[in-house]
């Protein structure tokens, strides 16, 4: 059974081809139609050129995705696929190019999802760690100060700096 997917769903897809324009036979609203030219493939609006833009000039772009086999998981309302509310709020649309199991998608969104936090959780200790070492960036300075502890107490400075940063992230 074919479905219409939604705005968010049909963002998810991939293996578009771009869909060159060749003339203005296409429907261009008479009230741009003046201001639009086709060029390399696409309408430009406005008044500027494609080499000097104006500010408020568009570029439209089309691009269509030969009819395949996705997998889908999202609420049905009517004939439409759109995204699902929880209760938590929030909403559930994942696609997947092909065929595959409702099991196989939500495995795969929580692996991205558990990718993602990781990602984050080292972003935040490099954050971290970078500002706790700039923060006591003026005691290692004076700690230079002292010829032969100068080295060894910098050194147990940067092991607080990574106890700080571990700690607080």
């Amino acid at each position: 059974q074919a479905f219409t997917l939604s705005t968010d769903l049909i963002k998810k897809t991939s293996g578009g081809k771009p869909l060159a324009v060749d003339s203005l036979a296409y429907t261009v609203p008479s009230t741009v139609k003046d201001r639009t030219k086709v060029t390399d493939g696409f309408f430009y609006i406005g008044s500027g050129t494609l080499q000097s833009p104006q500010i408020g000039d568009l570029q439209v772009k089309f691009s269509t995705i030969e009819p395949t086999t996705v997998s889908v998981v999202a609420k049905q309302s009517g004939n439409r696929l759109v995204s699902y509310q929880t209760k938590a709020g929030d909403a559930i649309a994942m696609l997947t190019m092909g065929t595959a199991s409702a099991q196989e998608i939500f495995k795969k969104a929580q692996d991205e999802n558990t990718l993602m936090t990781w990602l984050l959780r080292g972003g935040g200790f490099l954050a971290m760690l970078i500002g706790a070492a700039l923060i006591l960036g003026p005691l290692t300075t004076v700690l230079n100060f002292i010829p032969f502890l100068g080295g060894l107490l910098e050194s147990a400075l940067l092991g607080v700096v990574f106890a700080i940063a571990f700690l607080l992230s």
